[in-house]
């Protein structure tokens, strides 16, 4: 299996198979799920909640992190 096969995509929606290889391998591949539209993204493609203003949020998406208006912490 490879990883562009769940890449994008929910986590409820994978198949048995496909949850087994994300379980396996999320720290291996560096792959974690936005908190609010649960989708499976790379590590560094989320906005975390340690450098960034997030609403109540751990780990955002570019289009969630947007659509809830997060903010850069002032350094």
């Amino acid at each position: 299996m490879k990883t562009k096969q769940i890449m994008y995509r929910r986590y409820v929606d994978l198949l048995p198979q496909e949850k087994r290889f994300y379980t396996i391998n999320q720290e291996y591949l560096e792959l974690n799920e936005c908190n609010k539209c649960e989708e499976i993204e790379s590590t560094y493609d989320l906005y975390w909640d340690c450098d960034y203003n997030l609403k109540g949020w751990t780990c955002l998406c570019k289009e969630c992190y947007e659509e809830e208006g997060g903010e850069p912490f002032e350094n």
